[in-house]
């Protein structure tokens, strides 16, 4: 860990770093980077924001001092502090670490306010952290300034989070290995395009021109990626990198079956499930069906993951809490009333005004004989919520348990009168609503009008170009967009397919020729140029077509069959 402190923190990160720290607010965080001139990689780290003047750079052990040597060259009259910090960090990760987290003095209550929180402060001056992960498998970095620091060893003392980060939780994660899976040789672009620690839109730094290039021009000649190996068998994989006698395996050049022509490497495996990181050429890049490579005389067949994260979905901590009450209710219903509490009352620990987990709560201490506990927290809801129909609905039930009518009879006169107020309020809402409906309809309509005479003025200037040139790239693409615009399918086809003629790379002319052939009904034909083209945007990392086709294609897929 290093800090970055001082009353031009801010502004020296942003003209260093190659994500936008602007957008940063406090007890936030980000991925970013450093690169040289050329682009390549100098570092690459998680940079959290914990005051104005204030960040921490959380990375890699062996990236500490090339990150401090790099900032500290840049470095002149700057009212900016760059140290490495020497406390000890303990890494906490699993279900249990934010009510572990909320046995000790650490303020986690903000989590309950803010979903996007990504660190926390507490102790003396305000030295002790908690740096929060996002990601699939939740994860928390503390550090204490002090290794006998008291609230630090109350939480070892309390906490059944305490872990390493291993191999296969490290891949799931999408953490890339300075040294292995990245170094100083790897081009930032390698990790894609779309990588959350690029800027576009923000100042110079160092690099910029050459990443700016790049997008423009197409590209990088390979890509880092996450494989996911089919049908894996541990027992017949020549590597463990478990072992320490075959670390120096990896990284393992694989190969094109056919050809034999080496088309990537692998640099980090997970032995348990097949998944990998790798080094994968352009060229055999593809994301719309599984690649086959040669490794050690074994066949594999695996898919591409592109980076980041690329096997679990990043959770926010609000997924999180709601996955924990999902999991929490399955358990009630299949009999394990205990994981069903223990699960809750995590929750609650550190969300005591989550309703969902207080009303599950309740239902499950009134189940099982304990109901005065469970009026309380019905009681309790209801203070948070006073329009809850299910507290009063409960109330009433467990009133009736203890044999009280009078108030069991008053909960369900409540619950009879929120549900007539949330009616009348729904109604209210539901002509809102169709007000609203018919204004932006209106709106459409004004809109499509307006797009209409745009796209035959941009018409009658493409036919002219192509009066000149019919060879145009531009025109013969813009003539095609522009018919699909008007709902012209068969007209746009010639000029689309003229331009993927022209230029087979070009992957917004096979976005607009797949619209133009479901226009006219080819669907097959649509769905095979999609993959095509979702190949073609994969190799040159042009995200917005290609995630364009493939939720077009997806929704063929599934109209296919239905």
């Amino acid at each position: 860990m290093i800090q970055v402190r001082g009353r031009d923190a801010a502004r020296f990160l942003q003209a260093q770093t190659t994500s936008n720290i602007s957008r940063l607010g406090e007890l936030q965080s980000q991925v970013s980077a450093l690169t040289d001139r050329k682009a390549h990689l100098v570092a690459y780290f998680r940079l959290y924001c914990l005051e104005a003047d204030r960040f921490i750079i959380l990375a890699q052990k062996n990236m500490i001092q090339p990150i401090c040597e790099h900032l500290d060259r840049f470095l002149f009259a700057d009212q900016v502090t760059i140290e490495p910090l020497t406390g000890k960090l303990i890494y906490l990760s699993g279900d249990c670490i934010y009510s572990d987290l909320a046995n000790v003095s650490v303020p986690v209550g903000m989590l309950t306010d803010k979903d996007d929180i990504s660190a926390l402060v507490w102790g003396q001056d305000s030295q002790n952290l908690a740096l929060i992960m996002p990601g699939p498998i939740p994860a928390v970095f503390v550090y204490a300034a002090l290794p006998d620091d008291p609230d630090l060893g109350q939480l070892l003392d309390n906490t059944s989070a305490i872990g390493v980060l291993d191999q296969s939780s490290r891949i799931q994660q999408g953490i890339l290995v300075w040294g292995r899976d990245i170094d100083s040789t790897d081009l930032i672009v390698d990790l894609g395009l779309d990588d959350p620690a690029i800027s576009y839109d923000k100042g110079c730094y160092q690099g910029q021109e050459v990443i700016a290039r790049i997008k423009a021009n197409g590209a990088p000649a390979s890509r880092i990626v996450g494989i996911e190996i089919i049908d894996f068998d541990k027992e017949k994989c020549p590597i463990d990198p478990s072992n320490p006698d075959q670390i120096d395996r990896l990284p393992v050049a694989i190969y094109d079956q056919n050809t034999k022509q080496q088309i990537g490497r692998i640099s980090s495996l997970d032995r348990s499930s097949g998944r990998c990181f790798a080094h994968i050429k352009r060229d055999w890049l593809t994301i719309s069906a599984p690649i086959s490579f040669a490794m050690y005389d074994t066949i594999y067949e695996a898919w591409i993951r592109l980076l980041p994260q690329p096997f679990a979905p990043i959770l926010s901590h609000r997924d999180h809490i709601g996955q924990m009450i999902e999991r929490a209710q399955r358990a009630f219903t299949d009999g394990k009333v205990d994981i069903a509490e223990s699960t809750l009352r995590s929750v609650l620990a550190t969300h005591p005004d989550q309703t969902e987990a207080l009303e599950s709560l309740g239902v499950v201490l009134a189940k099982t004989d304990r109901v005065k506990p469970a009026i309380e927290l019905m009681q309790r809801l209801l203070e948070i919520d006073p329009q809850s129909v299910m507290a009063c609905a409960n109330l009433s039930v467990f009133y009736l348990q203890i044999g009280d009518k009078e108030k069991a009879e008053a909960a369900l006169a409540d619950s009879m009168a929120i549900r007539m107020r949330l009616a009348a309020r729904e109604a209210d809402m539901a002509k809102a609503k169709k007000e609203a409906e018919n204004s932006a309809l209106e709106q459409a309509k004004e809109q499509e009008q307006a797009m209409i005479s745009e796209s035959r003025e941009r018409m009658s200037m493409f036919e002219q170009v192509l009066a000149i040139d019919e060879d145009d790239l531009f025109a013969n693409h813009g003539m095609g967009s522009a018919h699909n615009n008007l709902g012209q399918w068969q007209s746009a086809l010639p000029y689309l397919e003229k331009a993927l003629r022209i230029k087979p790379s070009h992957t917004v002319a096979y976005l607009e020729y797949g619209k133009s052939l479901e226009g006219v009904g080819r669907i097959e034909d649509a769905i095979a140029n999609y993959r095509k083209g979702i190949e073609i945007a994969t190799t040159r990392s042009d995200m917005t077509p290609l995630k364009a086709m493939q939720e077009r294609l997806a929704a063929l897929q599934a109209s296919a069959a239905r």
